[in-house]
């Protein structure tokens, strides 16, 4: 039949029959993304090794949640709650009540619990800008490590530059191995003005890497590209032993640096060699992504929580009592009273609830329990 005369191929997903969920579906695939957003509101939702599009969606959701939630509970429900404090003076203060000798003993105790406040804020900056200085000098480290290894990948595709490209999983193989390697000498971990390595670059080379060991892990995923490598059919590859991979010295003068032993033995050549060599860099990409993380994106909520708990403090402890004793004559001064206390009861008790969970977040993240 001539391909004029052949008819068209009918359009796929535009079947008007075509299967839709049932009723019982739809609320049940509803329920569950609730049931996602309601486990990553509470922080409860495990960290996936892989992110797909139904674990973004929720954790975005619940990260703007919570985000709103921080400011409203900082500078909106405060105010409201003054407002409410100050209506409620009126009412439960009674005319013989001494609003004076009250304002006189609430001013001292706030100006105190501020001024020890204000010395711990200073405190938590001080630390906080010392465990960045220690991430900054761990990331250091990792991108020392990382710099011999990522060279050696560097050597490696320089080595397949000449040679004549079979198939499609070779190319693939390959282009994970540029993206680990490229830029190998810009990132050195010197301590004298040396660039630290990105989110984006560390996870790029952490994506490539996983899929380099998820291609080297399994026969049916490196079968086509042993074929590729040594002309052995795919049909009968059951291991990598024996497979050669790299034939340049430049690679093996590379692989001295990190394996004197394997370059001496010449196992550098064998693709055995490399799987182990990218589970290795792997481990310590993935601890550098990590570090990355911490330093370029400082987690800061903490340090803004303390810092808006001193304003309030000041606000109903220091300067509502002195407007309360500059206007002796006015007649909102019992409810001005009631803010100042209630104000101030309210602000030590949120304060001790924040420092115990920091303190307790940080003895977690110390035993390696919580990741902050």
């Amino acid at each position: 039949m001539p391909d004029a005369a052949r008819p068209l191929a009918e359009p796929v997903g535009l079947d008007p029959k075509r299967w839709r969920p049932s009723v019982r579906h739809s609320v049940l695939a509803r329920l569950r993304r609730f049931w996602r957003l309601v486990r990553a509101l509470a922080r409860h939702s495990p960290t996936p090794r892989i992110w797909t599009t139904e674990d973004i969606a929720p954790a975005k959701l619940a990260h703007g949640a919570r985000a709103w939630w921080r400011w409203a509970a900082a500078w909106v429900l405060p105010p409201a709650a003054c407002f409410g404090l100050y209506a409620a003076g009126g009412r439960l203060l009674v005319a013989a009540t001494d609003v004076d000798g009250l304002l006189r003993a609430v001013l001292p105790a706030a100006s105190l619990t501020s001024g020890l406040l204000a010395a711990g804020l200073m405190s938590a900056t001080a630390q906080s800008k010392e465990l960045r200085r220690r991430r900054v000098d761990a990331l250091r480290e990792c991108q020392r490590e990382l710099q011999p290894v990522r060279r050696a990948f560097d050597m490696l595709e320089i080595d397949f530059n000449n040679r004549a490209s079979k198939g499609e999983h070779l190319p693939r193989f390959l282009d994970c191995v540029h993206r680990v390697g490229f830029e190998w000498s810009v990132y050195d971990g010197s301590d004298t003005g040396g660039r630290l390595i990105g989110v984006q670059k560390i996870g790029d080379i952490v994506d490539a890497l996983e899929e380099l060991s998820g291609t080297l892990t399994r026969p049916k995923h490196y079968r086509h590209l042993v074929e590729e490598l040594g002309g052995v059919p795919a049909a009968q590859v059951t291991s990598l032993h024996g497979v050669v991979l790299a034939t340049w010295p430049g690679v093996m003068n590379a692989v001295e640096r990190i394996r004197p032993a394997a370059a001496a033995m010449g196992s550098w050549q064998y693709l055995s060699f490399w799987e182990d060599l990218i589970n290795d860099t792997l481990e310590l990409a993935t601890r550098a992504r990590g570090l990355s993380i911490e330093v370029h994106h400082q987690n800061l909520t903490r340090l803004r929580a303390m810092f808006a708990h001193l304003a309030w403090l000041i606000v109903v402890g220091v300067a509502v009592p002195l407007l309360a004793l500059a206007f002796p004559g006015s007649a909102s001064r019992a409810g001005l009273a009631m803010v100042a206390v209630g104000g101030m009861l309210a602000v030590l008790a949120s304060t001790l609830i924040l420092l115990y969970r920091w303190i307790t977040q940080r003895r977690l993240h110390d035993e390696g329990r919580l990741e902050v």
